[in-house]
């Protein structure tokens, strides 16, 4: 398809809350700017590095706070009413929660015609109680104050329905899914063969020749911190010595950590890393034992490199993996299913180099990063309807 040039000074607005979300824009807002789309960006911090693609493309700070704050919040509502006063765009498209919520009311209020609101998840699903009920409601602000829903999966879509905080027809699920997709030559399962990490346990691990199983993600209970913790219980049991490489950053689950180390003085704390590519390297396995996603960015991570994931059948994770082809889909809230699950893939390493193979290649058909953005870039120059009010 040929896309249409846009119109004269025409213009569209991405935000997030957090600098560390920006990756999560991909090539979307270049590809915009490419098409002749005045682009800007509002983040609520600085990034000390901004990733590469948004090279040369203006990024306004709106301070912002993740959790509730009602006097931050209300100066944040009004620092988005003046920016947007003043830049006029056409579209917005805002994901993450909190500059979602602020940035569509905001966007409302000044009469932005086209509001897209990039569903990249649910964080009230892993939440009970006065605080869930609070969230719903935020939710279905958000939704309310949109014109158009993007949602990264189609599990997705199908629970934020089923929760009644928006009709099925002002939502879209974008090919297969996924908010930017994954830039499959760089994590090209041979482009780090020879890659030597800096960490010594982690050269000694990799010449060790023992199965390495990576956890990519925020260290939590909500990335299923405890049935990682009982899935390592369960190798163990089994007599199946193994690395454990925990990539990302340590988020309120300390004790199971801890133990983590205890129980196997081979788990490896990276931390956050400046590049995940290489490290996937290393992986026999990805283990992402979650509770809820949007669409998980390291099984495709992972499955790019040439690494099958082992996953769970919550929001966003079931569609991250072909189940018994591209890796295998367990129940959440189950280490011991999650363990014999890994178990069995050691066992059979012609199954894992399928599997590993299987996943590349559904990833290059389905979610390179260049096919995501044409996806985005068609639907925000084709498909987006303007509307002064929500439905």
């Amino acid at each position: 398809m040929v896309r249409e040039p846009a119109a004269e000074n025409e213009t569209i607005l991405f935000g997030v809350t957090s600098s560390q979300s920006l990756r999560l824009l991909g090539k979307i807002p270049r590809a915009m700017s490419e098409i002749g789309y005045n682009v800007w960006v509002v983040s609520g911090d600085t990034a000390s590095e901004a990733p590469r693609d948004l090279d040369g493309i203006e990024i306004h700070i709106v301070p912002m706070t993740r959790n509730p704050s009602p006097l931050k919040d209300l100066h944040s509502f009004v620092r988005w009413i003046l920016l947007l006063s003043r830049l006029k765009p056409a579209i917005v498209v805002i994901g993450t929660p909190k500059a979602s919520l602020i940035g569509m009311l905001a966007a409302l209020c000044c009469q932005v015609p086209v509001r897209v609101y990039q569903l990249r998840g649910l964080r009230l699903q892993t939440v009970s109680g006065p605080a869930r009920n609070v969230l719903s409601f935020l939710e279905w602000i958000t939704a309310k104050c949109s014109t158009n829903i993007l949602a990264v999966s189609n599990s997705l879509k199908n629970e934020y329905c089923r929760l009644g905080l928006s009709q099925a027809k002002k939502i879209e699920v974008l090919g297969l899914g996924s908010s930017h997709g994954v830039d499959v030559d760089y994590f090209h399962p041979t482009r780090w063969s020879v890659w030597e990490p800096p960490e010594l346990t982690l050269k000694r691990a990799k010449s060790g020749h023992m199965p390495i199983l990576g956890f990519v993600g925020r260290f939590s209970k909500d990335k299923g911190a405890q049935e990682l913790l009982q899935c390592c219980q369960v190798l163990l049991e089994a007599g199946i010595t193994h690395t454990l490489l925990v990539i990302g950053p340590l988020e309120g689950d300390e004790e199971a950590l801890d133990e983590l180390r205890r129980i196997n003085r081979d788990t490896i704390m990276a931390g956050s890393v400046d590049d995940v590519a290489p490290y996937y390297s290393l992986m026999d396995l990805l283990i992402l034992p979650t509770h809820r996603e949007g669409f998980p960015n390291a099984v495709l991570e992972a499955a790019a490199s040439g690494v099958p994931a082992v996953t769970t059948d919550t929001t966003g994770a079931i569609d991250s993996v072909i189940d018994g082809q591209t890796g295998t889909i367990v129940p959440a809230h189950d280490g011991y299913a999650l363990g014999a699950a890994v178990i069995g893939l050691l066992a059979d390493p012609e199954l894992l180099e399928k599997m590993g193979l299987n996943a590349r290649n559904w990833v290059v058909s389905n979610f390179d990063s260049d096919r995501v953005t044409k996806h985005h870039s068609v639907y925000l120059t084709h498909k987006v309807k303007p509307s002064m009010f929500p439905e």
